[in-house]
């Protein structure tokens, strides 16, 4: 079975060149790249962008290039639409069964979890994707609200249902993706799931359960990011430090 890796590396953002941030002497979308290498069990590595820079970044870490339009690299652009671009456009990709989509603006990320996801895909047909994901019952959907109608006044997200208790403790679980990569067969992505804002993860998705694993949006996330590559140095012995 053959697999692919392709990273998606958008260059606008609020928080500028953050993809690239330099975390201990590594840019921050080289950690993603540096754990999929380390599993051995990827046969081909592609980075999707519209920035020339990235896309020589990724060069030196083994990713291919793929150049996105401008059309697709805007804020509003969906991942979706990125990963569609680079499958129907590369022969490669597409004879990969399972893709391995990567966010470069993770750095809590490591060869095993990796390869996890990939056994667990491969050892039920019936799975869409395997993603990584954790519980977060503090912000159950149970629980939250929406401004509707008016400004000042808001609603339950959900509709009103007598069984459901107001206890936290006493609802289901409420899983919410990590947004570090995820783990699809191929053949997702040109059909049609309407299943969840991401399409090309399928509808009969595994959340592969984590702690501590985020993505980076602001200068508090790279000091994390910093302490969590400090405190898990074991699952990142490949790495050179300085």
């Amino acid at each position: 079975m053959k697999i692919g890796a392709l990273m998606l590396a958008r260059s606008g953002s609020s928080f500028m060149n953050k993809n690239i941030h330099l975390i201990n002497g590594y840019p921050l979308m080289a950690y993603g790249m540096m754990a999929a290498k380390q599993t051995n069990k990827i046969d081909c590595f592609f980075l999707s962008s519209d920035s020339e820079e990235y896309l020589e970044i990724g060069k030196n870490f083994g990713y291919q290039p793929i150049k996105r339009p401008e059309n697709i690299s805007n804020e509003r652009s969906k991942s979706d639409d990125a990963v569609s671009h680079a499958y129907t456009l590369n022969a490669d990709l597409m004879s990969c069964e399972i893709i391995v989509v990567q966010h470069a603006n993770v750095a809590t990320i490591y060869p095993d979890i990796i390869l996890e996801s990939i056994d667990i895909l491969q050892s039920d047909n019936k799975l869409t994707s395997v993603v990584p994901a954790h519980i977060n019952n503090e912000y159950n959907p149970y629980r939250s609200f929406f401004i509707k109608e008016s400004k000042n006044i808001i609603n339950p997200s959900m509709k009103y249902n007598s069984s459901i208790s107001p206890n936290r403790q006493d609802l289901p679980d409420a899983y919410f993706l990590d947004h570090s990569f995820w783990c699809i067969r191929s053949k997702n992505i040109l059909k049609k799931f309407n299943f969840c804002p991401w399409n090309s993860l399928g509808d009969k998705i595994y959340p592969l359960k984590t702690e501590n694993m985020f993505d980076v949006h602001d200068k508090k996330d790279i000091k994390k990011s910093e302490e969590w590559i400090n405190q898990n140095r074991e699952r990142l012995n490949y790495l050179k430090w300085n």
